[in-house]
């Protein structure tokens, strides 16, 4: 054991000792958060899982992608709706000959409580997906930059996946529950 004599000659005071000790209570930690973790999470992130420490992995790296999905997934969604209805109104009144107020009085009707209600309920749900998704996948990457970039491809192929798979049954479960509104 090579390293007990480097600490050997590193180690000159109780302080240092016992820090040195105390690695051995961290590796304790270490396993038992493995087995509360099943999923291969490289040994960087494992040495960091704290859940009392501020600056665990979760709450430094999977949180605030968590919160920034569910943020800007709908404002994203609601700005594309906008430039859509507002690209189908120069088509339709510049291609289509259809008069402006034909087009906004078409857009109020088809613009109801139902599709709004779908249309702002799926990104919330469609960002919670990708989130839980990237962030497994990215936790349990290994392999380097190879495993890491097959990591990425997997989580891409699955978040969409079941991303149309959710879309079926909020479909089917919110459509027909609120089928007078649509």
């Amino acid at each position: 054991m090579p390293e007990h004599k480097e600490l050997a000659k590193t180690i000159c005071t109780v302080e240092q000792l016992e820090r040195y000790v105390g690695r051995f209570d961290e590796e304790a930690k270490l396993k038992q958060v493995t087995q509360i973790h099943p999923m291969r999470i490289s040994p960087y992130y494992m040495s960091l899982i704290n859940w009392d420490d501020p600056h665990d992995p979760i709450k430094k790296i999977a949180a605030p992608r968590l919160l920034t999905l569910l943020v800007m997934v709908p404002v994203l969604t609601i700005v594309c709706d906008t430039v859509a209805i507002l690209g189908g109104w120069v088509v339709g009144v510049f291609i289509a000959n259809v008069t402006t107020t034909m087009y906004w009085a078409n857009v109020k009707l088809k613009l109801n409580f139902g599709n709004m209600l779908m249309g702002l309920l799926k990104p919330f749900v469609f960002s919670l997906c990708i989130a839980f998704v990237s962030c497994y996948k990215g936790f349990s990457s290994e392999g380097g930059t190879k495993g890491v970039g097959r990591a990425t491809t997997n989580s891409v192929v699955m978040a969409s996946i079941l991303i149309l798979i959710i879309n079926f049954f909020i479909t089917k479960v919110l459509g027909s529950a609120i089928e007078g509104y649509l």
